[in-house]
This record gives C-alpha cells, sequence and structure tokens, in this order.
C-alpha cells in the first residue's frame, strides 16, 4: 500500500521488483492484496469522512486527474478528485469521482449543515438552494475579475482590490487570536 500510494509505485513495477528477487508473484495477487486492505480500511474512512463533513463549515473544490483505464491498456480519462477541506480542524476528505457534475458532491454532502465555501462553480449553485446550507463563495476567485478590469477601469477596481485588502487583513487578525 505505502509502495502504490505514498511512492507512487505501479503493480506493474512491483512486480518487476519481485521478479529481480526471484519471487514470482502475479499483478492479479497484489491487486487482490490492495483490494482486501482497502476493504479493512474503509470503516476508518467512513469515520474520517464523517469527522470532516461533521464539522459545519466546508471549503469544496474539485481538481482534475488522469486516471489509467483498467480496461485498454495505455490509455487514460479524465477524473476529478472533490476535495473537501475542513479549515477548522484542518483536514481534508478526497473523493474520486469520474465527473466534474453534482452527482458526486450531492451523494458526498447529502446530510451536510452549515456553510460550503467554493469558487464559484455552478455545481455548487444547487447547495445554496438547500434549507440548512449557507453557500459561500472565495474572494480570491472574485478578486481576479477586478484585477483584470484594472486594465479598463483603474480608479474603481483599485478601490475594489484596496477593501478586499482590508477583508484579508481582518482574516490575518483574526487567524491569529486564537
Amino acid at each position: 500500500m505505502v509502495d502504490k500510494y505514498v511512492d507512487h509505485l505501479p503493480i506493474y513495477r512491483k512486480v518487476q521488483r519481485f521478479a529481480r528477487e526471484k519471487v514470482r508473484i502475479r499483478a492479479n495477487t497484489i491487486n487482490g492484496w490492495q483490494d482486501s486492505i482497502s476493504r479493512l480500511l474503509f470503516p476508518l474512512f467512513e469515520k474520517h469522512k464523517q469527522l470532516i463533513l461533521g464539522q459545519g463549515y466546508l471549503q469544496v473544490d474539485e481538481t482534475p486527474i488522469r486516471v489509467l483505464d483498467k480496461d485498454v491498456k495505455g490509455k487514460c480519462h479524465q477524473g476529478y478528485y472533490w476535495v473537501y477541506n475542513s479549515p477548522l480542524q484542518n483536514g481534508v476528505l478526497y473523493d474520486y469521482r469520474k465527473g466534474r457534475g453534482r452527482e458526486g458532491p450531492k451523494e458526498m454532502l447529502k446530510d451536510f449543515k452549515g456553510y460550503i465555501q467554493s469558487d464559484g462553480y455552478s455545481v455548487y449553485e444547487w447547495f445554496g438552494k438547500k434549507k440548512n446550507i449557507t453557500l459561500l463563495n472565495c474572494w480570491a476567485h472574485a478578486r481576479r475579475y477586478f484585477e483584470k478590469a484594472m486594465a479598463y477601469d483603474k480608479k474603481d477596481a483599485g478601490h475594489v482590490l484596496k477593501e478586499i485588502q482590508k477583508l484579508y487583513m481582518i482574516e490575518r487578525f483574526a487567524r491569529n487570536v486564537n
């Protein structure tokens, strides 16, 4: 497990490494070991998920990842890691999905209550309509538009950027109070 997920060593390289030591282990056998260990770890994942999603404030984002297609040798498809960050407990939960649609976060956050902060991607709008969820947007993403606007409206865009800097100062102060 450490070879694969920490050192990013593919199964076929593990097979080659064992073969150099005159130990013949098939890739299917190693895959079976990985699956068995994953099943043993699943309750730990579920507890971790419960802790992260139970905090009441999440920062959520998705990031693309190339994924090898197990059915077609040498082919990849576009997958997504959905990242659920809980800054209050300094914890992160990753959820892999084949797509970037609402289905993954809708399933993951079906019982969530609290605040969700995101980059404004349209998938998250649905969560803002739920009774027990308040949707928050990210200043860093909003600020980008005002930075672009500096080219054609320096005065007004500059004013907004200064105001955003004041908000960042308040955040830094609040972070250091504890």
